[in-house]
């Protein structure tokens, strides 16, 4: 896939502008979506580490009970 990419980035720097327009769009697109990606991927890291935060939390307010009964 990298190498397609980096040909097409050859290729909007070429003559061709009918080919430099797909080139473009096409590089637009997959621009856009390999950042959607990683922003999707660190929101769920984002929400496990939350979730590992909320349950040692939890585990130590009953364990804080617990040690004061």
């Amino acid at each position: 896939m990298f190498a397609s990419y980096q040909c097409l980035r050859f290729l909007v720097s070429g003559e061709w502008a009918e080919t430099r327009l797909i080139a473009s769009d096409f590089i637009a697109t997959f621009d856009q979506k390999a950042s959607q990606a990683l922003e999707y991927f660190i929101v769920q890291v984002n929400n496990i580490h939350l979730k590992q935060l909320q349950q040692t939390s939890e585990t130590q307010s009953q364990k804080t009970e617990f040690t004061s009964s």
